[in-house]
C-alpha cells in the first residue's frame, strides 16, 4: 500500500527546481501527477483479471519489474513530456501492489473486520504521505530532484521483495477465469452492475478526494500563494496528513462497536458541513493560512471514518471474483483523482477559492451518492448473473443497506 503514496508524494517539495530545470512553470508539473492517476487506473484494469487468474505474486513481480525500470527512466528524464511519459510507465507497474493489498482484505476477512483492516492499512498508507515529503525534501538536498526517483526505485525494490516473502496466500488461482477484452469488460460490468457496489464505492472515492486535492493543489496554493517555503510546506504536509492516518486509527477501534454504515454516514455528513464551511471562509476572505490549514486539516480527517468503511461496503456486495473487485474500487479511486488532479491542473494558479471549492464539490456529491441510495433501499431485488460460454459465474447479493 505504501508504493503509490511514495511515488506521487516524495517529489512535491521539489516541483519548484523540477520546473526551473525543465523549463516550465510549476503548474504544469501537475500533468506529472496527472499521468501517474491515469497509468494507475489503466494498469489496475488489468491487473484485477490477472490476480483472479493467477493469483496476486505472479502479476506483483510483472509490476514490479515495470516499476523499477520506469522509475530509473524518470531519474534521468530529459524533459516534461518525458517525465510525464515514465511516470505514466512507473504507475501502470507499480498500480498492483495496492490491488494485491485490498483484494487480500477482501479475501480474509468479513464486512466489518474488513472495514477495520482497510482503516488500519490505510494508517499505514497515510504515514507515507507524512513522511514522503519530508525524505523528499532531504533528498532533494543531497542528490537533487533526480535521486529522488532513485530513492523511489530502491524502496519499491525492498518493499515489494518482503511483500512476496511474507504476505498470506488470499484465494486460489483460477485458471478458468478468461482473458479476453470481452470477457474482462463483462466482467466489471457485472461487478458494477451487482446492488450496492457502486452507491458505496462513489460515495467513498468521492469522500477521498480531499487527499488528492490535498496532493495536486497543495504545492502551488502554500508555497506560491501563501509564500511558505519548501520545508515548511513539507511540514504542512505531514500535519495534515496526520489527520488522516488519526481518524483512519479511530475507525479500526469505532466498527468494533458501531455500524460500519452508521460511521460512514457521520463521515461523509461531517466532512460536508467542514468543506462548505471552508468554502465561505475563502469566499469571504477570512481565511488565512492558519484557519485553512485547521480546515484542510478536519476535512481530510474525515476520510478516515468515510472512505474505509464505504470500500468494504463496496467489496462486500461481490460474492465472487475479488482481485476484480478489487481493481474496479481502485479504477473508480483513481479515476476521480485523475478527474481532479486534470481540473486543478488547468487553472495558471492554485488559490484558496479554488481549493475549497474542489473539497465541498467533492464532499456534497458524495454525501449526495449516498442519500441517493438510501432513498431506494429496499427497490434492491436479488438477481443472478451467469454466463458459463464465459466460464465467469458472478452472483449478485441481495440489498441489505442500514
Amino acid at each position: 500500500m505504501t508504493i503509490t503514496p511514495v511515488s506521487i508524494d516524495m517529489y512535491l517539495p521539489a516541483f519548484l527546481k523540477i520546473a526551473r530545470e525543465l523549463g516550465t512553470r510549476p503548474g504544469n508539473l501537475t500533468l506529472t501527477i496527472f499521468g501517474y492517476f491515469v497509468g494507475l487506473a489503466i494498469g489496475q484494469i488489468f491487473y484485477g483479471p490477472l490476480l483472479d487468474r493467477y493469483g496476486w505474486k505472479r502479476p506483483l513481480r510483472w509490476g514490479a519489474l515495470a516499476y523499477l525500470f520506469s522509475s530509473l527512466g524518470c531519474a534521468f528524464a530529459p524533459s516534461l513530456d518525458a517525465l510525464v511519459a515514465f511516470r505514466f510507465f512507473q504507475a501502470l507497474g507499480g498500480g498492483v501492489a495496492g490491488v494485491v493489498a485490498v483484494a487480500l482484505v477482501r479475501d480474509l476477512f468479513a464486512r466489518q473486520e474488513a472495514a477495520g483492516m482497510l482503516s488500519l492499512l490505510t494508517v499505514i498508507l497515510g504515514a507515507s504521505p507524512l513522511l514522503a515529503p519530508s525524505l523528499g525534501n532531504v533528498v532533494l538536498s543531497v542528490l537533487g530532484w533526480r535521486g529522488i526517483f532513485l530513492v523511489q526505485m530502491v524502496f519499491a525494490a525492498i518493499v515489494i521483495t518482503f511483500g512476496l516473502t511474507v504476505l498470506p496466500g488470499g484465494s486460489k488461482p483460477d485458471r478458468e477465469v478468461p482473458l479476453r477484452p470481452r470477457s474482462i469488460v463483462k466482467t466489471y460490468a457485472a461487478i458494477a452492475a451487482t446492488p450496492g457496489f457502486l452507491r458505496y464505492a462513489l460515495a467513498g472515492c468521492l469522500s477521498f478526494a480531499p487527499v488528492f486535492i490535498l496532493v495536486a493543489g497543495s504545492p502551488d496554493l502554500f508555497m506560491r500563494y501563501f509564500h511558505v517555503d519548501p520545508q515548511s510546506y513539507a511540514m504542512i504536509f505531514g500535519l495534515l496528513s496526520l489527520g488522516w492516518v488519526g481518524s483512519n486509527q479511530l475507525n479500526a477501534l469505532l466498527v468494533r462497536r458501531f455500524d460500519s454504515d452508521g460511521l460512514l454516514v457521520i463521515g461523509l455528513t461531517c466532512q460536508a458541513a467542514v468543506a462548505v464551511t471552508f468554502l465561505i471562509g475563502a469566499l469571504g476572505s477570512w481565511c488565512g493560512l492558519v484557519t485553512s490549514i485547521v480546515l484542510f486539516f478536519f476535512s481530510l480527517s474525515f476520510v478516515g471514518l468515510a472512505l474505509p468503511n464505504a470500500s468494504a461496503g463496496a467489496l462486500s456486495r461481490v460474492e465472487a471474483r475479488g482481485g476484480s473487485a478489487a481493481a474496479l474500487l481502485g479504477v473508480l479511486q483513481t479515476g476521480i483523482a485523475a478527474t481532479v488532479t486534470a481540473i486543478l491542473g488547468g487553472f495558471p494558479a492554485k488559490n484558496l477559492v479554488l481549493v475549497a471549492a474542489a473539497l465541498a464539490i467533492s464532499a456534497l456529491l458524495a454525501r449526495a451518492m449516498l442519500l441517493q441510495g438510501a432513498k431506494r433501499r429496499g427497490a434492491g431485488s436479488e438477481r443472478n448473473w451467469d454466463d458459463r460460454r464465459d466460464g465467469l459465474p458472478i452472483r449478485y447479493g441481495r440489498e441489505t443497506i442500514g
